[in-house]
């Protein structure tokens, strides 16, 4: 190989070294930039959609702010962590020069303001200003945020769940109470039904007996008017059957034969039922002494013509 030969090879060696040297550099100056735009910059377009999405740790800071410019690097490392931790939290930064709105709105009084914004709750970070710390910090802040959010799930649920038992219970007693009412009901219809049924009863009953007394009635003084029609000639006339005495009384005669006194008013329905005459006993000087024979003179009879029909 000739010195010329040898002296392109070492050109093309260095060449060859001098490129990728470069493309290194390429590489590391893309990862930094890659680094840097792991910070999403927020503004008022797409802050509230950011947000709405997950958990974010928000850097409020000013162009000018010396505390922000010495910050920047450590925001960025920040960022860059918890993207290869994958994390469930992002890392972004407003500036409060050009969206003053959205700082006013959070209350950023200086700068820089860290803010750790998730499901609407916020929590400022006012602790040693180092990437690690950062990061311990929000993981912290983020578990006891959940915890908080957990509490208040059970608290809710808890809550409602006691509304709900106190609506049962309270349905439970107006049903009862109306149970109650239902049942008191129904034993004061029985009552009445009761107390209607015995009224009612008493009432027939009455009206049976009624009935029954008239039925009687009538046959005793059908029976009484029968003996009329078919009484022989020369009989004498039962009275009436009454209600309360069906007969009379009878006397004993002298010679203790019953004699029946027999109404006037009976006499006279007795002679023009059966066309004769009846007549009283007379009582003449005979009578006085009182005969025990009733043919004799001492004592007289009662005697009737009856004319045949």
């Amino acid at each position: 190989m000739t010195p010329f030969h040898r002296s392109f090879g070492f050109l093309g060696l260095a060449a060859s070294s001098a490129v990728l040297l470069l493309l290194l550099l390429c590489l590391g100056w893309c990862e930094v930039a890659v680094a840097v735009r792991r910070t999403v910059v927020l503004n008022k377009y797409n802050m509230e959609q950011h947000l709405k999405n997950k958990p974010y740790f928000v850097k409020f800071f000013a162009p000018w702010c010396s505390h922000c410019q010495k910050l920047a690097p450590i925001w960025d490392q920040l960022a860059e962590e918890v993207h290869r931790e994958r994390l469930d939290f992002s890392v972004g930064e407003v500036d409060c020069d050009k969206y003053r709105e959205i700082c006013e709105d959070y209350h950023v009084e200086g700068y820089p303001t860290l803010i750790l914004a998730v499901d609407g709750d916020r929590y400022v970070y006012d602790e040693e200003r180092e990437a690690t710390a950062l990061k311990k910090w929000a993981v912290a802040t983020l578990k006891r945020h959940r915890q908080k959010v957990m509490a208040r799930a059970y608290d809710d649920a808890k809550r409602a769940d006691k509304q709900r038992r106190e609506a049962a219970a309270k349905e439970t007693a107006q049903l009862g109470a109306a149970k109650t009412f239902y049942e008191a009901s129904i034993r004061a219809l029985t009552v009445y039904l009761h107390v209607l049924l015995a009224v009612v009863l008493i009432v027939v009953g009455m009206s049976l007996w009624i009935v029954v007394s008239e039925i009687i009635e009538h046959r005793k003084n059908a029976a009484w008017y029968s003996e009329i029609k078919v009484r022989p000639a020369g009989t004498s006339l039962s009275p009436p059957p009454t209600a309360d005495d069906a007969r009379l009384p009878t006397t004993a005669g002298p010679a203790n034969v019953p004699v029946t006194t027999i109404s006037s008013s009976t006499q006279q329905s007795d002679s023009h039922a059966t066309g004769g005459v009846v007549r009283e006993r007379g009582h003449g000087a005979g009578g006085q002494g009182g005969g025990s024979d009733p043919g004799g003179a001492g004592g007289g009879t009662r005697s009737s013509s009856t004319a045949e029909r």
